[in-house]
């Protein structure tokens, strides 16, 4: 996965926007023992692109403990208001053998989808509820295989910048930034056109264990990307004379706490993901 998808909630888009938004990848697993059911954080969300900015809103709570199989996990309730505050909801199930993951593979972000086990998306309070079963992802390391049409390079880089002070409305706090970067370029051929691809990104997560459940208090994301044709005889090293495309995403926490109730109730009847709205002579099940 991408850092670009990675960084914010995940999304799965249809028609007339986003169906699932989920938060889980934001939570920090490291020590299962400190997350309590009703726990919860609230970022504002602004995304710069093109010369436009939109504002959205995402609450990660903390919406209980469950064992699905054999599986212990916990659920992470995601509420997301987009720029028309109109709120979705979302209830992701991951397994506590997430508890280490992240270890040498960057953060929870990138491998929160390897552990999620089921997913309840809901438009609004009383709207009908999807449920998406999530197979077991058996991470296998192997070199994939190099297309002989194809030169890429991949640098990534990781590091804690010095300790810095961040102010939000949520207080202030003592933060240790942590730094990942990566930057990728590759030149295709294809039927003798040479097509030059480069990507470079930059997160900054802005870290603080006074901020429960995620201990982010702000987060950044940098994306330049650009693309062009190569002249012919032009080197594969050569550089287009345009400037990178840049979007910027930010996330900044603005409440937090320990009183979050489930927009999902107890009882909740579920359908698969992506069916129609039920109709009266519609049968679910009840979880």
């Amino acid at each position: 996965m991408l850092l670009a998808a990675a960084l914010f909630p995940a999304a799965a888009f249809g028609q007339g926007g986003p169906r699932i938004v989920s938060g889980a990848g934001l939570v920090d697993y490291r020590h299962p023992e400190q997350l309590k059911t009703g726990m919860w954080t609230r970022y504002i969300i602004r995304e710069t692109g093109g010369g436009v900015t939109e504002e959205s809103q995402q609450m990660v709570s903390v919406a209980g403990f469950d064992t699905l199989g054999s599986e212990k996990g916990v659920w992470i309730e995601t509420e997301y208001k987009d720029s028309g505050g109109v709120p979705r909801y979302c209830k992701t199930f991951v397994s506590l053998s997430i508890v280490g993951a992240d270890s040498g593979r960057g953060t929870f972000q990138e491998v929160v989808p390897e552990y999620a086990r089921r997913v309840l998306s809901m438009d609004r309070p009383g709207a009908q509820i999807e449920e998406l079963n999530m197979p077991v992802v058996v991470n296998m390391s192997r070199k994939a295989r190099p297309n002989p049409n194809a030169q890429t390079e991949l640098t990534e880089q990781r590091d804690s910048l010095p300790s810095t002070e961040v102010v939000t409305v949520a207080g202030k706090f003592q933060c240790i930034p942590d730094r990942r970067r990566r930057d990728f370029r590759a030149v295709v051929n294809s039927n003798g056109v040479r097509r030059l691809h480069e990507q470079h990104e930059e997160i900054v997560a802005y870290r603080s264990d006074a901020v429960p459940l995620t201990h982010i208090v702000r987060q950044t994301h940098k994306i330049s990307t650009r693309d062009s044709v190569i002249p012919q005889g032009a080197p594969d090293t050569w550089q287009p004379p345009f400037p990178f495309a840049v979007s910027l995403r930010e996330a900044i926490l603005i409440k937090d706490g320990l009183d979050a109730k489930s927009a999902f109730p107890a009882d909740a009847k579920t359908v698969p993901f992506g069916r129609p709205p039920a109709s009266p002579e519609d049968t679910t099940r009840q979880r």
